[in-house]
């Protein structure tokens, strides 16, 4: 007969009552009377029986596909009380239940033996992020008549510091979209549509009147120093980095403001400390062109001297247009036209 008890009686472990041992119970299982099963098998038989065990499961580990870090969650769980359970022999029918039977066969002197094993952590795995490398940008093409093309038209005249980016790219929605993950090349001819990162300005518009914006995170792989440069601009390129590259960006607040032929190359350094490695730094650069074939150039260059953002620089996980997904360590661009500018 199979049947089962709870180990509460676990506290008797070793005191078992006289009375448990001269019963008949007792008497059948520990007497030397009885010759089958013998007195060594009854014993063997209890000792397998007064052994018990237990099985402590881990918590779970939650672990996220790269780029993801692991996780562990809670601490170690309460230890639940073992049950007796197993079954009574075929001979000791003197015995009430398994607990009476358990108590007997201490009369062996068997002391009632507690074995734990720890089960292997079980592991719950879920998907990372997926990120896009590069920057995103927006291209914003104003045709003649429009605010924005009256803006350039008189930065032309009196300095790019009369160019309002509100006026720009505010709430505007981009004539064209994407990702790239170099800083574009521009080449072409001025009164046509602009062509840059595999697409062409709208019917109507000029590369001498272009607006291309571009947005992403620099996520430092090293402690150091990341320096940004930019050589050359045609007619204005602006550069920011930070909370400013996010929200609020105007000319003001940019790390970088470069126009034509002003001078020598600007520089900004953003130093990292080893805890910032890994936690992503925003960063915008914007160009405006109000005549000409443009120029726009930015180079970022980390501390061991290697360009991670250029001229046809290759994709690299230093720098990422967004990611979507569980843990990602970006955050969500708005829509261009949901920018707040200024």
């Amino acid at each position: 007969m199979k049947t089962s008890a709870t180990a509460a009686v676990l506290g008797l472990a070793g005191l078992a009552a006289a009375g448990s041992c001269n019963n008949n119970c007792g008497r059948a299982v520990t007497g030397t009377a009885r010759k089958v099963p013998s007195l060594e098998d009854r014993e063997s038989q209890c000792s397998a029986f007064l052994t018990s065990t237990t099985t402590i499961t881990p918590p779970v580990a939650t672990v996220t596909q790269p780029p993801i870090w692991q996780r562990n969650v809670h601490g170690p769980r309460e230890v639940e009380a073992p049950t007796l359970t197993g079954e009574k022999p075929a001979y000791a029918t003197n015995c009430a239940d398994l607990e009476v039977y358990w108590l007997a066969c201490q009369c062996f002197g068997i002391t009632p033996t507690l074995v734990t094993e720890v089960a292997p952590t079980p592991t719950e795995t879920i998907l990372g992020p997926t990120c896009t490398q590069g920057l995103e940008f927006a291209l914003y093409a104003p045709v003649a008549g429009s605010p924005a093309y009256a803006n350039l038209e008189y930065a032309r005249t009196h300095g790019l510091q009369y160019l309002d980016l509100s006026v720009l790219v505010g709430g505007a929605v981009p004539a064209a979209t994407g990702v790239a993950p170099y800083v574009a090349t521009l080449d072409g001819d001025e009164y046509k549509p602009i062509e840059v990162y595999g697409i062409t300005g709208p019917a109507g518009s000029t590369l001498g009147h272009s607006i291309l914006d571009h947005r992403g995170f620099l996520v430092p792989a090293v402690a150091g120093t990341y320096t940004a440069t930019v050589p050359d601009a045609d007619d204005a390129v602006f550069f920011w980095a930070g909370e400013a590259a996010v929200s609020g960006f105007e000319a003001g607040n940019a790390k970088i403001v470069k126009g034509y032929g002003d001078g020598p190359p600007r520089k900004w350094e953003l130093v990292v400390r080893e805890e910032d490695v890994g936690k992503a730094v925003a960063v915008r650069l914007l160009w405006a062109n109000w005549a000409g074939r443009g120029v726009v150039e930015l180079s970022i260059v980390d501390p061991k001297g290697k360009e991670i953002l250029g001229k046809r620089t290759a994709k690299n996980r230093e720098v990422l247009a967004r990611c979507e997904g569980n843990l990602a360590p970006v955050p969500v661009w708005p829509a261009w036209e949901a920018e707040v500018v200024g």
